[in-house]
């Protein structure tokens, strides 16, 4: 068995399977890390895309209807962004992935988006809709909801060819490393028969003249023949390593670059301006913050009522406004709301949904079973009020104003049942948590003089001290 191990045959085998398995191990490593480079840019790309709608939809919310983020030729350039982003799409993961699918549905819904986007401004403009009354800031969550899945999609489908890459970059240095332990194999060997011959000659030496000339010849061929075999194997292994070192030092480069998320170029994004810079006398305040102090104050009169009370707000949710007036509206509000519910005894509940949309920040807040007048819904939605307003509804509207938000109010009908619940919708300008605190530098003590007056100053002050 040793002598098998060490036969030239099985050491030549062994060096050229593990030849063939570097440079497949090394083609496949390349072709896996150009995969995962392409799905993190298609990633980074959707970004950029949809960041085109979200200008377009936080234009429109803002009412600036003359912005270059309502003309057709931008929403046509965002619409050549998501169709170039499908074709990258295809061609990594194929036309019958889930993303290719899902990425089909977005490119077709941001093109309806874009239509009704366009016909709810000309009719905002001649004051024929209200644009918050329309379902267009459902539309853009359904917008948002779909890129998020496709997004998770490609990034799923990046780990596992990260994953893949890993064992076969494993297998990569497995074959490395039973090249070299070859190698040395054959160095071994190279030695052994180096031994040999120079057994040999000593042996021709002594029996030259004792042996006949044709069997020495023959002897010495043998011998010869077996040590030319494997030096022309060594010398066409060690060309063909070098190359394989060289190429290795190119793989890992590119794996490198492989798992480095991101464009190698910088892209430049046009900024959405925001016309909250103007209001200067309005800050980044905590909704979450305003919501929980309102929620302590009426905690008590909705367990004493049996009123449930839901909610889902985004943990993460600032808005423009100011912090002391965002508190009294929202336990104004959240109290009309919890004392309408109690016009009927079944099913009392009032749910508080908010979530950060674009560039606005948007609330609602239904009330089960109860149904607005429709002077009210009148008042509410901005017409002049009459002596028979309910003064409530002025006085929350005025703590409204004094937040920076606006307001909606719609009923929800059922054919059969009637009126299933009525709805709040506030919209704010959207805010961002801050967290720097800048503290000015304090100054103890100021000595002016030369350097020996301020020695003999510190001097005094030690005695005293002591």
């Amino acid at each position: 068995m040793k002598n098998f191990i060490l036969s030239s045959r099985f050491l030549v085998g062994i060096t050229g399977a593990a030849l063939v398995g570097v440079i497949g191990f090394s083609l496949l490593s390349q072709t896996s890390a150009t995969k995962q480079s392409a799905l993190y840019q298609a990633s980074n790309a959707l970004g950029i895309c949809f960041q085109r709608v979200n200008q377009t939809f936080t234009a429109l919310m803002i009412r600036d209807f003359s912005s270059n983020y309502m003309q057709k030729n931008f929403q046509s350039v965002t619409g050549e962004c998501l169709s170039e982003l499908a074709n990258s799409v295809e061609k990594t993961l194929g036309v019958s992935s889930l993303a290719m699918t899902k990425m089909n549905n977005l490119m077709s819904d941001v093109h309806w988006f874009d239509e009704k986007v366009d016909r709810l401004a000309k009719l905002a403009q001649n004051n024929e809709a209200d644009i918050y009354q329309s379902n267009v800031i459902d539309k853009y969550v359904e917008l948002e909801g779909l890129k998020s899945e496709i997004d998770e999609q490609i990034v799923q489908s990046a780990q596992v060819v990260n994953s893949r890459e890993a064992w076969v970059f494993a297998a990569l240095i497995l074959s490395q490393i039973i090249m070299i332990f070859s190698f040395i194999s054959l160095f071994i060997k190279r030695k052994i028969l180096n031994k040999e011959i120079k057994e040999i000659e000593e042996f021709v030496t002594k029996t030259s003249f004792e042996t006949k000339e044709s069997v020495m010849a023959q002897t010495l061929l043998s011998k010869l023949i077996k040590t030319l075999e494997v030096n022309n194997a060594a010398r066409f292994l060690m060309g063909y390593f070098q190359k394989i070192e060289e190429e290795n030092f190119n793989i890992k480069d590119q794996l490198i670059k492989a798992n480095t998320i991101g464009y190698s170029e910088k892209i430049e994004v046009e900024k959405v301006p925001s016309i909250t810079e103007v209001k200067s006398s309005f800050s980044n305040c905590d909704f979450n913050e305003s919501l929980g102090v309102a929620l302590d104050r009426i905690q008590s009169f909705a367990f004493n009522h049996g009123i449930i009370l839901d909610t889902e707000v985004e943990s993460e949710f600032y808005v423009k406004s100011n912090q002391e007036a965002l508190n009294q509206m929202l336990y104004s509000i959240i109290s009309f709301a919890m004392e309408s519910s109690l016009s009927h005894n079944q099913g009392r509940k009032v749910i508080v949904k908010g979530k950060p949309l674009g560039g606005i920040a948007f609330c609602k807040i239904k009330i089960a079973g109860y149904s607005f007048s429709e002077s009210d819904i009148a008042v509410l939605n901005g017409a002049e009020a009459t002596a028979a307003t309910n003064t409530n509804l002025l006085i929350l509207k005025e703590l409204i104003s004094d937040t920076n938000g606006k307001i909606a109010v719609k009923n929800k009908h059922n054919a059969e049942l009637g009126v299933i619940e009525s709805e709040l919708e506030l919209i704010f300008d959207r805010g961002y948590k801050t967290n720097i605190e800048f503290k000015p530098k304090e100054v103890q003590a100021v000595v002016k003089g030369n350097k020996k007056q301020i020695r003999d100053y510190f001097n005094t002050q030690l005695n005293e001290t002591l």
